[in-house]
């Protein structure tokens, strides 16, 4: 059976996904033995239709299943990878809204595509990333689903 995430938003609204474990093993056990796990969640300002939350992983996973580009409902996971960039601390899961390009201050980036949201939720993930994107950050949890 596929392992499941869900994300409670404090100001209301849950949303779930699938982990894509045969794609990104690593990085989906990094985040599933973190669950649960809170954060506040932010609206990108560089990379569009995209809600983020803060997720510092003890054992960082290597790039694996990497992508540039995104569709609506699927999660990735970013950090500042080793030899690549220097090293603010940045290290995030991002949620696509929309079709997006990845990107942060400093260009286009590549990141680990982890997870994708049950189609049936994908309305509601619109609704928390434009209610995010004009109210400011919000409180999430996430745990197994």
């Amino acid at each position: 059976m596929a392992q499941r995430i869900a994300l409670e938003f404090a100001r209301g609204g849950r949303v779930r996904a699938v982990l894509l474990a045969d794609k990104a093993p690593k990085t989906c056990a990094a985040i599933w033995s973190r669950l649960p796990h809170e954060a506040e969640v932010l609206h990108a300002r560089w990379a569009g239709r995209e809600i983020f939350l803060p997720i510092p992983l003890p054992d960082k996973p290597p790039m694996e299943n990497l992508t540039n580009r995104v569709s609506a409902g699927e999660i990735i996971y970013f950090r500042e990878w080793e030899g690549q960039y220097d090293n603010t601390g940045f290290e995030t899961m991002g949620l696509f809204y929309g079709a997006e390009a990845i990107r942060e201050w400093r260009g286009d980036v590549r990141a680990n595509l982890i997870a994708r949201l049950l189609p049936e939720d994908l309305p509601l993930l619109e609704e928390v990333g434009l209610r995010v994107w004009r109210q400011g950050a919000e409180r999430v949890r996430m745990v197994r689903d």
